[in-house]
Order: C-alpha cells, then structure tokens, then sequence
C-alpha cells in the first residue's frame, strides 16, 4: 500500500450496533467501506459469497454472529490469505471466557452464543502464533455487555457499553504500528 493511499474496508455485519458504529466512523473519514449483512443479501453462513470481497479489502471487520460460521470464515481467511498484508479484527466476546460466562443466565441461546465464542478466541490464540512472521494481523476485540439489540432485555443493572466505544478499540488495532493480541473491553461498576 502507498503512502497516502487509504487501505479498503470490509466489515461483516455492518447495519446495527458496533459494525454500523464502525462503519459510520470509517465512512465519515472518506475511506472505502464496503458492509456485507443480511439486510444486502450476504448471510455469514455463506462463506464463499465474500470471497471476492475478502480479496479487494485491505481491513477486514468479522462482526456479524451466526453460530459457528464466525469461527469458519476465519478459518478460511487464514487458510486463503495468511500471506497477505491484511489486518482482520474479529469481535469476540467477553462470554467466550471462564471468568465472564454469566452462569446465573439461563438461556439456550445466550450458552450457544458463548460456546461459539469461546471457541473462536481459542481458534484466534492458536492462529495468532502460527501466523506471527507472515504480513496478515489478526486482532481479537473481545467486548463485555454492548448496548446492543442482542442485549435488550439482558443484564438490566449492568453498565452496557455503548458501540461507539468497541468501535475504537477496533480503530485503534487498525490504526497502530503494533501487533495487538487482544483488547479486553469491561465498564467498572
């Protein structure tokens, strides 16, 4: 990439929470964003419909969440691409920890969501040292309890935090010279 030339972005799921907050951010700075969601007809467990995509864009945003689907695409960005100067950023999730599953939550789905999640960050750890002299990046933001649709109705007392500030996070592995493993993104109570 030249200097001065701004790099390509794709985020996946891109029309509602932290992907639009990212989205509007990169947009409003002129750069070349390009959203894949289920609202523009690109559903996550179709992973060779944005292979194309995957190609053109220099950043790549895995936002979007359809059980393990995440975890398989990133599987095959890595597989495809592990020799190319991208920077990937997956959103993970503080649920995907032992320290943070909220045991006291019943919920099928919520269990579901946090198995997948766990899963990948396991998958990113692994990946992240197999990969760490080829040019591809991988960073792992891995929010607590987001101010999102996903989250209404959930965690009533908790301090949500708002999309705006996963949003940085993310611009700030985009953004920086550095290597960054993994943010770790918590309000204090």
């Amino acid at each position: 990439m030249s200097k001065g030339k701004l790099p390509k972005i794709l985020i996946i799921g891109h029309t509602r929470g932290i992907g639009k907050a990212i989205y509007d951010y990169y947009n409003d700075k002129g750069y070349e964003v390009k959203g894949l969601s289920r609202s523009n007809g690109y559903h996550l467990c179709e992973p060779t419909k944005f292979e194309s995509y995957i190609w053109a864009y220099d950043w790549i945003i895995l936002n979007a969440f359809y059980y393990d689907s995440q975890y398989k695409l990133l599987k095959h960005i890595v597989n495809h691409h592990s020799n190319k100067p991208k920077k990937v950023v997956v959103l993970t999730s503080t649920s995907g920890t032992d320290v943070c599953f909220d045991k006291t939550l019943n919920v099928d789905s919520y269990k579901e969501y946090s198995k997948h999640k766990k899963r990948l960050i396991k998958y990113i750890e692994k990946i992240q040292q197999a990969i760490i002299e080829k040019p591809m990046q991988i960073f792992d933001v891995c929010p607590d309890v987001v101010d999102t649709e996903m989250s209404k109705g959930l965690w009533m007392d908790a301090k949500k935090l708002d999309p705006k500030e996963v949003s940085k996070a993310v611009q700030f592995c985009l953004e920086s010279k550095f290597n960054i493993n993994k943010i770790v993104i918590q309000r204090k109570c």
